[in-house]
C-alpha cells in the first residue's frame, strides 16, 4: 500500500508540472471599400520545446514571437497594412517525454490605393 500511495504521489507531482503557451490576437477593423489591392502572405512562427514538461524558459509568448517574426520578415511599406490574420497552433509528441508546439502566425498584406 505504501509503494501505491508513494507512485500515486509521485505520478501526481510529476505530470502536473506541464505548462504550454497559448494566445489569441483581436483583429482590426475590416476593409470596407474598394480602394486596396492584394500584394502577399506574410508569415511568422515561433516554436518552443518541453522536456518532460519542462522548457519554454526563454519564451516570452509564442503568438507574440511569431508575429514579431512575421514583421521581421515582411515589413510594411507606407500604405500598406496587415489584414487577417490567423494563428495556427501545431503540437507534436514524441514517446510523452518530448513535447514541440509551433505557433504559426500568418495575415494578408495590402496596399491602399
Amino acid at each position: 500500500m505504501k509503494k501505491f500511495i508513494l507512485s500515486s504521489t509521485l505520478l501526481l507531482f510529476l505530470s502536473s508540472c506541464m505548462v504550454t503557451h497559448t494566445g489569441q490576437m483581436g483583429g482590426i477593423s475590416p476593409v470596407t471599400e474598394n480602394n486596396f489591392s492584394y500584394v502577399q502572405n506574410a508569415y511568422g512562427s515561433a516554436m518552443v520545446t518541453y522536456v518532460l514538461g519542462i522548457g519554454g524558459f526563454n519564451s516570452t509568448g509564442l503568438v507574440r514571437e511569431a508575429k514579431n517574426d512575421l514583421i521581421r520578415n515582411f515589413p510594411v511599406k507606407n500604405g500598406q497594412a496587415l489584414v487577417n490574420f490567423t494563428v495556427d497552433f501545431d503540437t507534436s509528441y514524441y514517446l510523452g517525454l518530448v513535447i514541440t508546439q509551433k505557433v504559426i502566425v500568418t495575415a494578408d498584406v495590402i496596399k491602399f490605393d
